[in-house]
């Protein structure tokens, strides 16, 4: 539920007080914000500077700013928790990989044996590598994926 402009305004005037030091110290001791966009300026100094819960306290504000900017979903909303699990499992998966490869390598594109792509798993490269499998190239700008010519 969005409060009262009274309430959001105090809000506002209660955050800019308890950050000013650390976050807002460029602008004038007695500085508040008076409109919807000074308010959203100082929200995103907040948020940049202050610690987690000057960024919590922030996004609050910045909700009842703005209730519209609430993302739709054609369905329930994804599960916070399930994405952030999901998420993790990607990054240890990313982490294993840029392990496994080689260092001399890096920033090369990763190819299979026939020149493409290689998009397997940690498993599998691995497998790749101990058997030769794979194949390193510099890759193009562009846009394009690099043609391997033998």
């Amino acid at each position: 539920m969005r409060p009262e402009a009274e309430a959001i305004e105090v809000a506002v005037r209660r955050l800019v007080d308890d950050y000013r030091d650390r976050c807002l110290w460029s602008l004038r001791a007695d500085y508040y914000p008076a409109t919807e966009t000074e308010t959203l300026r100082v929200l995103d100094y907040i948020e940049r500077h202050g610690d987690r819960a000057a960024f919590m306290r922030a996004g609050e504000i910045r909700g009842w700013l703005s209730p519209s900017s609430a993302l739709d979903f054609d369905g329930e909303p994804p599960d916070a928790a399930v994405l952030s699990h999901r998420w993790h499992l990607i990054l240890d998966s990313a982490r294993a990989v840029v392990k496994l490869l080689p260092p001399a390598e890096a920033g090369r594109c990763v190819l299979n044996a026939r020149s493409e792509l290689f998009r397997g798993t940690v498993a599998t490269l691995r497998e790749a590598l101990e058997h030769g499998g794979l194949r390193f190239h510099p890759g193009s700008l562009r846009g394009s994926l690099p043609r391997v010519v033998s």
